[in-house]
């Protein structure tokens, strides 16, 4: 199931400078295909620095997947802080830089009730951290049969 497909439990938005970038389904923070490095997602979320969004999972999917970077819309310029929890706990941390190439995200979520999703700015605090969870997804629960 695409992130992108589904709405989060919850969402908040910090303004920078009286300007709020609101999350964007399957396009980056400015409206276009989501790129990272030459590399495009037709699938995932363009997000902007001080994003928050909550996913209910109640235990319903066994793993949560993505690639993660910093949007070719940037000219290889940006640097933002990408934190990803799990029922409270640290399960992704990674500041990424523009220019760089996706990087792979597989948490797993058995049992999790809750993933948390916070962008923020990274350590230059510059405009340009646009970032890209291309193919954002969660995994559902494979029911063996008997």
């Amino acid at each position: 199931m695409y992130l992108s497909e589904i709405g989060p439990a919850s969402t908040a938005y910090v303004p920078y400078l009286g300007r709020v970038w609101r999350m964007r389904h399957d396009r980056s923070v400015w409206g276009r295909p989501l790129t990272v490095k030459g590399e495009t997602f037709a699938r995932g979320l363009g997000l902007a620095p001080r994003t928050t969004l909550v996913y209910a999972t109640d235990g319903r999917f066994e793993r949560f997947e993505a690639r993660v970077g910093i949007d070719d819309e940037t000219r290889g310029k940006g640097k933002a802080a990408l934190t990803i929890t799990t029922d409270g706990r640290q399960a992704f941390n990674r500041t990424l830089a523009g220019g760089g190439k996706a990087v792979p995200v597989n948490i797993p979520l058995a049992g999790v009730k809750q993933v948390t999703i916070l962008v923020d700015f990274g350590p230059d605090d510059d405009i340009g951290d646009h970032v890209d969870l291309g193919d954002a997804r969660l995994i559902k629960v494979r029911r063996q049969r008997h």
